[in-house]
Order: C-alpha cells, then structure tokens, then sequence
C-alpha cells in the first residue's frame, strides 16, 4: 500500500480546485483530504480556526476503528462514517484504496448534500490521485530532501 504522496503545488492545486468545489457546494466549514494512516495532505476551510493536522489523525484512526468493528461482524468494509453533533457534523468518505474526505459541516446543511457533492467528483478525485501516484512512480530519483526548505532563510 502506498502510505504517502509526494506532491507538487501543481498537484495541491488540483487537489485544492476538487475540495474548494466541494466545500462550497456543500456548504460546509472544511474539508480535508486524508491517507489512511492519518497524514494531512490537504484541506480547504471557510475559516482557519481548526486544527487540521490533528482532525486527520483521529478521523484516520476513527475510519479504521470502523472497518474493523466491520471485520468481526462479517461486513466488508464501510465507505463512510456520519458523526452527528449539536450544531456540527462530519462525513468521512474514502475515495481510493489510501485517501479518505472529511467534511465538517453546520447542521443546517445535510449529509445527503454533502454526499452528493463528494459522489459527483468523487471519479475527479481518483483520477487526480492516480495521476498524482504515477509521478512518484515515473520518478524514482525524485529528491525528497526538504531539510533545505525547513529552515528559515533571511
């Protein structure tokens, strides 16, 4: 299984163009795109008060809980997972084998507009991650030594 992606602004941007249409769409307050293992790849929001590195850690570990309890009751596995709260809720969907979408959303949406929006670009979705995986795969010498951007240069 591929665990991580490594990404281009190119590639964020079309990542960024899917979940802003989405976003929008539905309504919600952000959208994040997730692997499974629970690393941030992206996210797009209607304001920047969340926490988005920790939300995609534990909805991560939340969609695996669930697939697991699908395992013992002789299920195959659940697509999406609906959280309902008091005046927000979240849909997890998984879009490929290694990505799952999260939406918080205000209560006066529906997760039924939410889904909708999240099935109408969910084949956009997986060609762009397709295509994404495919250009670590046609690079097998791709530098991935950040250790130069990491510092601050004055």
């Amino acid at each position: 299984m591929r665990e991580d992606l490594l990404l281009r602004p190119d590639d964020i941007f079309s990542i960024n163009l899917i979940l802003t249409s989405i976003l929008d769409d539905s309504h919600s307050e952000i959208i994040l795109l997730t692997n499974k293992s629970g690393r941030l790849i992206t996210f797009q929001a209607q304001r920047s008060t969340y926490d988005a590195i920790s939300i995609s850690a534990l909805i991560s570990g939340t969609f695996a809980s669930s697939n697991s309890i699908a395992n013992m009751i002789n299920e195959p596995g659940f697509d999406t997972i609906h959280l309902e709260g008091n005046t927000l809720d979240i849909f997890v969907a998984q879009v490929d084998a290694n990505n799952i979408v999260t939406t918080v959303f205000p209560k006066n949406s529906s997760a039924k507009k939410v889904k909708y929006a999240l099935e109408t670009r969910k084949t956009e979705f997986q060609k762009t991650l397709k295509k994404l995986y495919s250009h670590v795969e046609n690079d097998p010498f791709l530098n991935i030594n950040v250790s130069e951007y990491a510092h601050d240069k004055k």
